[in-house]
């Protein structure tokens, strides 16, 4: 089909989750959720590189640079209480 991007994007893709997933449950949650940020702007690099033709182009360039980084953004700063300990219990209330 014209215009999807190699089955190693998918590839990729489905092994950067994997991984997110793996130093998740071994490392902990906030060191995944800086794992996916930098991923994503990975993705990112990659739409604005020479290499663009391996993602997907449905929008602009622009406008998915731009959800990328604002995704992984959010993410990473999200990230930082990942791994709050449970406040009930800390507290001794119920």
């Amino acid at each position: 089909m014209k215009g999807l991007p190699p089955v190693g994007y998918y590839v990729v893709m489905l092994g950067v989750l994997a991984l997110v997933l793996v130093v998740g449950i071994i490392v902990g949650v906030q060191t995944a959720a800086f794992v996916l940020a930098g991923a994503l702007f990975v993705f990112a690099g990659v739409r604005v590189s020479k290499f663009n033709h391996l993602v997907p182009c449905i929008r602009s360039t622009f406008i998915d640079v731009l959800t990328l980084c604002v995704l992984a953004a959010a993410v990473a700063y999200f990230g930082m209480w990942g791994d709050t300990p449970n406040i009930l219990n800390n507290t001794g209330v119920m």
